[in-house]
């Protein structure tokens, strides 16, 4: 447990952090990250700093600034692997942020052209050594999805199919663990499907994402545009231009690349 004076600053500015990465206000998510992380690098205190670093880089990459992020993950990994503070950082909420910095690193990495794709999975392949070391192998489910994401980057198509649907079926055998929404497993299902032509199986995974209850700004976002893309694939242009209209409006607050996404399907369906 994280106690010191200077502490009880901090919590708050995380959680005010993930509430508003939660309503989808990402500039304050944001600011309010950064303040944490400051904070707690003034403090000395791995734990808080760890947790403030992890909120402001998993708000940085739904915003599209993959460079940033990265180096925050980074970060919380040479935390985690340096000798002077990986023994201060046995909390629980440490501990899922530093899993979590494997799998998003990736994700990040993925957007940055100086990576080589392939090289990826090596990083994967220490992920997946941390959490046998550590006894959480019942996480790996965010792994297998970027698994999954990285064979699709590759093109090797039925073996992306093969990790996103092993990875729907962990996150749904485990739905507490620390890694990627339910929804965001079947988003990347949905659009590996989608790309080898099976929109029939896609469509449904999108839909599913818009009848829950729960689900966030973002998963909506790419729920809308796989669904507007499989409505263009199957001739039903009414539906893709309602849709990709949808996408506009939603991916607006979302940053940058959300909103040439959005941009770019709707100008296919317009095409169309």
């Amino acid at each position: 447990m994280t106690e010191g004076r200077g502490s009880w600053a901090i919590e708050p500015l995380i959680e005010e952090a993930w509430a508003a990465y939660q309503e989808g206000r990402y500039q304050q998510a944001v600011a309010a990250a950064s303040r944490a992380v400051e904070a707690g690098r003034e403090l000395d205190d791995p734990v808080l700093l760890v947790r403030a670093l992890h909120a402001e880089a998993s708000t940085q990459r739904l915003m599209g600034d993959h460079a940033a992020a990265l180096a925050r993950y980074t970060q919380i990994m040479g935390l985690a692997q340096d000798p002077a503070s990986s023994g201060r950082l046995d909390n629980p909420r440490a501990v899922r942020a530093i899993a979590d910095a494997y799998w998003s690193w990736t994700s990040s990495a993925r957007y940055l052209t100086g990576i080589p794709v392939r090289e990826l999975f090596k990083v994967l392949d220490v992920g997946e050594r941390w959490l046998a070391a550590t006894g959480h192998q019942d996480w790996r489910a965010s792994i297998l999805s970027e698994r999954a994401a990285t064979h699709r980057m590759l093109g090797e198509t039925n073996a992306a199919i093969a990790a996103a649907e092993e990875a729907l079926a962990a996150a749904i055998r485990h739905p507490d663990d620390p890694g990627y929404t339910i929804d965001t497993h079947r988003f990347t299902l949905g659009d590996i499907l989608r790309d080898a032509g099976r929109t029939a199986e896609a469509a449904p995974l999108y839909q599913t994402i818009l009848d829950g209850s729960t689900s966030t700004p973002w998963s909506r976002f790419v729920a809308h545009e796989g669904l507007a893309r499989c409505a263009l694939d199957a001739g039903d242009t009414a539906t893709a231009r309602r849709e990709a209209r949808t996408t506009v409006l939603l991916a607006e607050p979302l940053g940058d690349i959300a909103l040439c996404s959005s941009l770019e399907v709707q100008t296919e369906v317009y095409r169309a």
